[in-house]
Order: structure tokens, then sequence, then C-alpha cells
């Protein structure tokens, strides 16, 4: 895992794309490279809601496995990391001495603790992943606010540039409100009377 997590917080997500065109979506006929609508459907029309519905899933996979596993790979390091620091703590040999299972010392007292952190990096993760497709649907050519973000940039269109940071704003607030939230049911002494 300290590799994978390594090695996917160190490679762009761009990078990381191209590499999965080139050895996967490629080699894989019935996988699209690209777009958001295959061009013959978008012609002639879908034959049923369901066939537009696959056809937008079978273009998704690859730019979600990138955004996954980029995001995936930082979560790891900091998952591992803070129950490293937890697993010290002095109720977790408390928890071992009184003899308790192996399972419910890590499940129930390390890891419910080691959450605390967590959950902050999760509220950050949400404007990061619309932030961070940036480059990503520019590589996948997918019709979405980062390539919008991406083309407005190059033609210095002022307004859509302000819409989009202000867009990101309100996802950076409500990513702190579900942290803040989310704070409620991790730890119980944050509960609000």
């Amino acid at each position: 895992w300290t590799v994978f997590s390594l090695t996917g917080v160190s490679m762009p997500s761009f990078f990381f794309a191209l590499l999965l065109i080139f050895f996967i979506a490629i080699p894989v006929t019935w996988l699209p490279l690209n777009g958001m609508r295959t061009t013959i459907y978008m012609a002639k029309g879908y034959d049923s809601f369901g066939q537009e519905v696959l056809d937008v899933l079978k273009h998704m996979i690859l730019p979600v496995t990138v955004l996954t596993i980029s995001s995936l790979a930082s979560l790891t390091r900091y998952v591992r990391n803070s129950v490293i620091e937890v697993i010290n703590q002095d109720y977790i040999r408390t928890a071992r001495s009184k003899g308790l299972a192996e399972k419910v010392v890590i499940y129930k007292h390390a890891f419910r603790n080691a959450l605390l952190p967590i959950v902050t990096l999760l509220g950050l993760y949400i404007p990061s992943l619309f932030g961070g497709s940036i480059l990503l649907e520019t590589v996948f050519i997918w019709p979405g606010i980062g390539n919008v973000l991406f083309t407005s940039i190059g033609d210095r269109d002022y307004s859509m540039l302000m819409a989009a940071n202000t867009f990101y704003a309100v996802l950076m607030l409500a990513g702190n409100l579900l942290a803040d939230l989310a704070y409620a049911f991790v730890d119980p002494r944050i509960r609000v009377q």
C-alpha cells in the first residue's frame, strides 16, 4: 500500500490518464478513449434512455478511475499515518491488556479515533475533485466544468473565470460544512447541544 500511495501521490493525474489511454483503452476496443458520448449515437439519436445511460457510463470509466486512484492514494497515506499515531496511545495499550481481540482494538478504538483528521481531508476533497479535473477533462475531452474553465482561460473570458472561481469557492464552503457536520458522527464529544 505504501508503494501504491507513493506512486499515486507523485504521479500527475493527466500523466496517469495518458498511461491508461495507451495501455488499457487502445488495446480494449470497447472502451472509449475520449468524449462523453459516442458520435454515432449523437448524430442519429439513442434508441432508449438506458442505451444513453450505458453509453455515458462507458465513457466515464477512465476519468473516474483516474480521479479515484489519485484521490485514494493520498487518502491511504493520511489514514495510515493517523492510525499509526493513534496506535501508540495509552488507551490502545489498555484495550489490548484487557484481552480484546486485535480486530476490535483496531476497528473500534484506533480507527474511530483516527478518523478526525481524515474527515477534514474528505471535506477538502470535494472541491479538489472538481479542481483537479481541469487537465483531466482536457485529456479525455470531457465537456465538464474543468474543460470550460480551461477554455475560458485560453479565450480570456473573465466573466466565466469569475463564475468558475465562485463555484469552487461555494464547493469549498460546502466541503467545510460537511466536514464540520461529520465531526459529530465521528466524535461524540463534539455533538451540539
